[in-house]
């Protein structure tokens, strides 16, 4: 391991990064034992954190003088993704019941796409957990290039996948958990 990309990787933001990521895969990978409440609650706490702590995340990981054209492509694992996604997919449905489905509008900047559109949380937190789970994974092989790879993977999946999913399951989240759930009888009123 060169003493720079030793020294970029050991950075406060890096194990940050990947000490939220690993406690958002393992509430995710524990959602069996967990009740409704308590699954949507850990989301409404690391569902922020996940997507604050990846702004430390660069672009490049480290520069070792490699030539800006060689620059990582996305996995391109797409068939054990979707291996893993649809089961995940139907454990999040089943848990969620009735509240998994909300209402979002894709671009609420852009003058003509307001329209609202129904989301899952199903398939926000299966998308987001693949997105984190599958770099995790290539990290803790520890090779440069595994630990370059899932940095990388990480910080463009937030730019084009895995943010947007993250950002719009935290407000249908925090809905259901401070609006829509009443500590007192323990349900949902939804």
């Amino acid at each position: 391991m060169s003493a720079t990309r030793q020294h970029f990787v050991e950075t406060e933001g890096i194990r940050t990064f990947v000490a939220v990521t690993e406690r958002f895969c393992d509430v995710v990978d524990r959602l069996g034992t967990l009740s409704r409440i308590e699954f949507l609650r850990l989301m409404d706490e690391l569902l922020p954190l996940v997507y604050s702590t990846a702004s430390a995340l660069p672009s490049y990981p480290w520069d070792d003088g490699r030539d800006d054209n060689e620059e990582p492509q996305p996995n391109q694992d797409a068939k054990r993704h979707l291996g893993r996604w649809t089961p995940l997919y139907e454990a999040l449905e089943h848990k969620l019941g009735g509240l998994e489905h909300y209402w979002n509008v894709f671009d609420p900047v852009h003058p003509t796409e307001r329209d609202a559109i129904e989301g899952t949380l199903a398939d926000d937190i299966a998308s987001v957990y693949l997105d984190l789970k599958e770099p995790l994974e290539l990290y803790r092989v520890g090779t440069d290039a595994a630990v370059r790879r899932a940095i990388w993977d990480w910080g463009f999946g937030r730019k084009i996948h895995w943010g947007r999913h993250a950002v719009s399951a935290l407000s249908a989240i925090y809905a259901i958990v401070h609006t829509h759930y009443d500590e007192d009888d323990e349900v949902f009123d939804t």
